[in-house]
């Protein structure tokens, strides 16, 4: 006898679908397509055991904002970096973050106002750091941290009256206690305010003078003892002993009169700086050394080093305070302190230490 070919249960599915009401055919489609959607980390807020309020975020005050989180036993676990203007995600709108982690002790490392600054992915908390810039083409070269574009906030000043610096790099770090999700602790706020106190940088302005008839036209100076990283524990250091921050200026054509120069940038602290030990003693930090070079067109017409960490080498005479006291001691830079160094004509005649803001716990270092 004539048999009719096995159907699958797909075809049978399909016959079902096909007599049932339109109505229920698409509360089925709903239900489907949330069943997929809830499979996506982070989207549904019963999805997630932490969740974290920046009020920078909700103010838009900052240009980015970058968050990583490591667990116990120091594995990396998450990292997000998210960049202004937060209110086209809906869920920021607020300036809460929501994430859906593992439970448990966790280390969370945050930045803000970095920009493109390299920062290490996927590693160990105790190996990863954000970085100053690398020059391009020169090894263990450096550049001075980013000054970025205005955010719309300005100058701002602290308790003390003193201005700090809302476009430079911001960095906080804490531990939290991640619960699973349906514990009651899993929807508490964690508040994490990354103001501007949150800088750790030091300034250095460089002051030229009598440069009429030198024909100088362009500043090239490499800054050794510097770091060129910031660990996620808020230690400063190295990536080699070689490292070397590099600033070059231009100076103009029109200079060649014989006005005065000035120049600032931003740096990270001296290597040796730790954001937990503020007052450890200066012994814990690497000398300045400062090499100066003074250009016509390619050719180097003049060349001024100074060494802090070794001022007693037989060389010119040692630069003098703001008191007019000669340096006898090594030269460190630390968070919210400026050096102004001052040149007559080719020589370092000159090194001031001030403080321009009151930032976080860093201060001054007597020299």
């Amino acid at each position: 006898r004539d048999v009719a070919p096995s159907r699958g249960l797909g075809d049978v599915y399909k016959r079902q679908m096909k007599f049932l009401p339109k109505y229920t055919r698409m509360t089925a489609g709903i239900l489907l397509l949330y069943s997929l959607a809830s499979c996506t980390y982070d989207y549904f807020v019963d999805e997630n055991n932490l969740w974290i309020y920046v009020p920078q975020v909700k103010e838009g005050t900052i240009r980015d904002f970058y968050i990583a989180f490591h667990d116990e036993a120091g594995s990396h676990m998450r990292s997000s970096h998210i960049y202004a203007p937060f209110n086209k995600n809906e869920l920021m709108l607020d300036g809460t973050l929501r994430f859906k982690l593992k439970p448990g002790e966790t280390s969370v490392t945050c930045f803000a106002q970095i920009g493109d600054m390299p920062v290490s992915e996927g590693q160990l908390y105790s190996d990863s750091y954000l970085s100053a810039k690398p020059l391009k083409g020169a090894e263990h070269t450096f550049t001075p941290l980013p000054a970025g574009s205005k955010t719309g906030t300005q100058n701002k000043s602290t308790a003390t009256g003193k201005p700090t610096d809302p476009d430079q790099p911001r960095f906080s770090k804490t531990r939290l206690s991640l619960y699973p999700i349906g514990h009651p602790d899993a929807k508490k706020i964690h508040t994490i305010d990354i103001s501007e106190e949150n800088s750790y940088n030091g300034k250095i302005t460089n002051e030229f003078k009598n440069f009429a008839g030198l024909g100088v036209t362009r500043i090239e100076i490499h800054y050794t003892g510097l770091a060129t990283r910031l660990c996620f524990d808020g230690h400063f250091d190295n990536f080699t002993p070689q490292d070397k921050i590099q600033v070059s200026y231009d100076l103009p054509a029109a200079g060649q009169a014989g006005p005065d120069y000035s120049f600032s940038e931003s740096y990270f602290p001296s290597s040796g700086y730790d954001i937990d030990a503020p007052d450890a003693p200066g012994t814990a930090l690497t000398p300045l050394k400062v090499v100066t070079y003074f250009y016509d067109d390619n050719e180097i017409i003049g060349r001024f080093a100074f060494d802090s960490g070794n001022l007693n080498d037989g060389g010119m005479e040692p630069p003098v305070d703001e008191n007019g006291d000669k340096i006898d001691g090594p030269v460190y830079l630390t968070p919210g302190a400026q050096l102004t160094f001052t040149y007559k004509g080719f020589t370092l005649v000159a090194i001031k230490l001030s403080e321009w803001g009151d930032i976080g716990s860093g201060g001054t270092t007597d020299m």
